[in-house]
């Protein structure tokens, strides 16, 4: 077989392995078949992975670390609600490019994301509600909303942690109401 439609075969079923298309036995036994048992070489893929994990790995830390940053620095801001709703939504939109890039990769770190968006979310609208309009009605309501925001999302996206968070959040909030 011509040397270039044969590598054109091994990248197709080196594909398939890495998407999943196929169970890895299978692309396994046609890689070796392909390539006349010399087999692919996988170094260079698991490096790059390996600095894939790393660079995953750092991004996460530097938005653990920005989180406690984000609630430290937004009641200096009382006074200038817009700088506040800026770095609010400066942190969400970035939370929302995380969240967007994980889930197409279909990244186990989706889930840290996840938690991440919906945590800034309810503290950094409960802050701005509470400088703006102090407590009362309008603070009481917004938490309702992001509780039924978590249930929602949770329940379309199948995440059931989610679902009970909010389920959990709805009802101590009652309780809190009545007690």
């Amino acid at each position: 077989m011509d040397k270039e439609k044969n590598k054109i075969i091994i990248d197709e079923i080196s594909n398939w392995k890495k998407n999943q298309l196929l169970p890895e036995k299978y692309c396994n036994f046609l890689l070796a078949l392909y390539t006349y048992g010399e087999g692919v070489e996988e170094e260079k893929q698991s490096m790059t992975s390996m600095k894939r994990q790393v660079f995953i790995g750092l991004d996460l830390l530097l938005l653990f670390l920005l989180l406690p940053t984000f609630i430290v620095i937004t009641p200096l801001f009382s006074e200038q609600i817009i700088v506040q709703c800026i770095i609010f939504l400066i942190f969400i939109f970035i939370l929302s490019l995380h969240w967007y890039y994980f889930n197409k990769a279909q990244s186990i770190f989706t889930h840290v994301v996840i938690v991440l968006f919906f945590m800034t979310a309810l503290i950094g609208s409960t802050l701005i509600v509470y400088e703006w309009l102090g407590s009362g009605f309008w603070l009481n309501l917004l938490i309702v909303i992001q509780g039924m925001a978590w249930i929602a999302f949770g329940w379309i996206n199948k995440v059931y942690y989610l679902v009970i968070s909010g389920f959990v959040g709805i009802l101590l909030f009652f309780a809190l109401i009545v007690i």
